[in-house]
């Protein structure tokens, strides 16, 4: 075992590094609540109105205090630059930006997922609107008029937002997973992932499939002990849903993947510059293209495949019919209301 090298000093002379100040906080805090003061005693305005212009406001204060909180840690960690290189390692910050508090950001989540139902509950009771949580093979409704079920629906909607999120990163590392050289957006997708960038290809490709049916479980669960949803049956009837869901999952990928190739062709016969995106963008959509080996369909110099994958992405993800056949998701909703 060798020891840890010391941190290396301030140059004399040097300010001592300051921590976070937290006034801009609270100055942010105090004109969001004096906003909504403001717009609840504005006369001759409907609560409604009133309500709208209070979520309005709230929203905005919480989106305020995130931004300062994140420029404020990026103005912290530019003072301590990590090392240099072209490394994983490059990428992340010393020691020293490390141990700025990162808190800030967890408990200003908790806050927005704690205030955002509230913000549903006021507006849906009075607007008289509902909350619908899409889980691709089935669109579920929650009642504004009940404020436990508000809660559920924005901590289910955001961990579906943040689940999406992590496909399209899995998508990416596993399209790019034998890039030794990664960019600069290449790197940041393995340093979102973490572990999971370094996993087997095949176990990749499963993680849709897994994450999708393993969420519709937790939340059909919960759904049917609040009696938002009837019993679904036998143990077949919820593997088989389960299956689906999980199916459904991929089609998460559809979007970025017909985006980048569509952002591919188009980078393919216009020089838009030298920026990591467009290397990325370029990476990307090289070895999407690489998976179908030597298939291509060329009209002299113009290669249409990629606009042909996307036509077949789309498909996939279209839930209606053309003609007599049904797209993709149109077959996995058939089969759905099947089941009983």
């Amino acid at each position: 075992m060798t020891d840890t090298p010391p941190l290396p000093s301030p140059p004399p002379g040097a300010a001592p590094s300051r921590g976070p100040r937290w006034w801009p906080a609270g100055a942010l805090l105090v004109l969001g609540a004096v906003a909504i003061a403001v717009v609840q005693s504005i006369p001759q305005r409907s609560q409604q109105h009133a309500n709208i212009q209070t979520a309005q406001a709230i929203a905005a204060t919480l989106a305020g205090l995130l931004l300062w909180l994140n420029w404020r840690f990026i103005t912290l960690a530019r003072r301590d630059q990590g090392p240099g290189g072209i490394s994983l390692a490059g990428t992340i910050k010393s020691t020293a930006s490390a141990r700025a508090p990162r808190w800030p950001y967890l408990a200003a989540l908790a806050a927005l997922l704690f205030i955002r139902p509230l913000a549903y509950y006021t507006i849906g009771s009075n607007l008289g609107v509902s909350m619908s949580l899409p889980l691709g093979v089935v669109t579920i409704p929650f009642s504004p008029r009940l404020l436990a079920r508000m809660f559920l629906f924005s901590w289910f909607s955001f961990a579906l937002f943040v689940g999406t999120f992590y496909l399209w990163l899995t998508l990416f590392a596993l399209l790019n997973r034998r890039v030794a050289a990664p960019d600069a957006c290449l790197r940041l997708v393995r340093l979102h992932l973490g572990v999971l960038h370094r996993a087997p290809g095949w176990f990749q490709a499963l993680v849709p499939g897994l994450a999708g049916a393993g969420f519709w479980v937790v939340v059909s669960y919960i759904l049917e002990q609040v009696g938002m949803l009837p019993p679904q049956g036998s143990s077949n009837v919820r593997l088989i849903r389960a299956l689906l869901a999980g199916a459904h999952a991929y089609l998460a990928w559809v979007a970025p993947l017909a985006g980048v190739l569509l952002l591919y062709v188009v980078n393919s016969y216009v020089y838009l510059g030298e920026a990591a995106f467009w290397s990325f963008v370029e990476c990307t959509g090289r070895s999407t293209l690489s998976c179908l080996g030597r298939f291509r369909i060329q009209v002299g110099k113009v290669d249409l495949t990629p606009l042909l994958l996307v036509l077949v992405l789309w498909f996939l993800a279209f839930p209606g019919r053309v003609g007599r056949v049904p797209g993709g998701a149109r077959v996995m909703l058939d089969a759905w209301t099947t089941l009983r």
